[in-house]
């Protein structure tokens, strides 16, 4: 097992200069241990390669002379919690500290055909903070580059199963998934947990009824959709 100097050593080759959250292990002497060095590393880089199963969270910022970076603790709750399901699966990270999402990565092999969708496994299974939802969206480059979206992007927080991804293929050629592919990103979005309620009216609004483009510009230009005429009737 690592000892307290050397774990803190690991924890310290992973800190970005900017505020960012960080995994660590569970032991209070590992947060012990890193306010009390005096030795500070602060690369340019991050390295993704240190991830701990433990749940304590430290914040990284600049210390009032910019000198050396302070330490603080984050609420243990306000985390997400991952399980890998095999060993073909990829720990979610963030592109950088301030994207929205975690990566989602493929953990298999597979072929969407053009114009077809399939749904491709992470064998992952989270557990969302409190309060709050995974949304399953696509990634900017792939939709841009390869017309590949995503469908079905609601992961429940009380969901334990193995988070799949729907992706779709508006392309006209076959998209190939291989084992690592970043496919899509989970963001994680607040959500009020209210019950549904049957009423007899609802309070009036200025829009009131009005559906699809009735706020737009060509709104009074809408094209009235005819029905299709019964079979045997011109």
């Amino acid at each position: 097992s690592l000892q307290p100097k050397a774990l803190a050593t690991d924890l310290f080759k992973i800190l970005c200069p900017s505020r960012y959250l960080l995994r660590v292990g569970q032991s209070p002497l590992v947060y012990s241990t890193a306010q009390k060095s005096a030795k500070i590393v602060s690369p340019t880089k991050l390295f993704r390669s240190f991830v701990s199963p433990g749940l304590t969270f430290l914040a990284m910022s600049s210390s009032p002379d910019n000198s050396t970076p302070a330490l603080s603790k984050y609420d243990p709750e306000q985390v997400l919690r991952v399980k890998k399901l095999s060993e073909h699966a990829t720990m979610p990270i963030r592109g950088s500290p301030q994207s929205a999402g975690f990566d989602l990565s493929a953990a298999e092999r597979c072929v969407i055909s053009a114009g077809c969708r399939g749904v491709v496994k992470t064998d992952l299974s989270i557990a969302c903070p409190p309060g709050t939802y995974g949304r399953v969206a696509p990634r900017s480059g792939l939709a841009v580059k390869k017309f590949i979206d995503v469908g079905a992007g609601v992961v429940d927080a009380d969901y334990r199963g193995n988070v799949g991804v729907v992706l779709f293929n508006f392309g006209t050629e076959d998209f190939e998934v291989n084992v690592g592919d970043r496919i899509a990103q989970l963001v994680l979005e607040k959500i009020s947990m209210v019950p549904a309620m049957e009423v007899e009216e609802l309070t009036e609004t200025e829009r009131g009824a009005g559906g699809f483009g009735s706020t737009g510009v060509s709104a009074k230009k809408q094209r009235t959709v005819s029905p299709l005429p019964e079979e045997g009737k011109q």
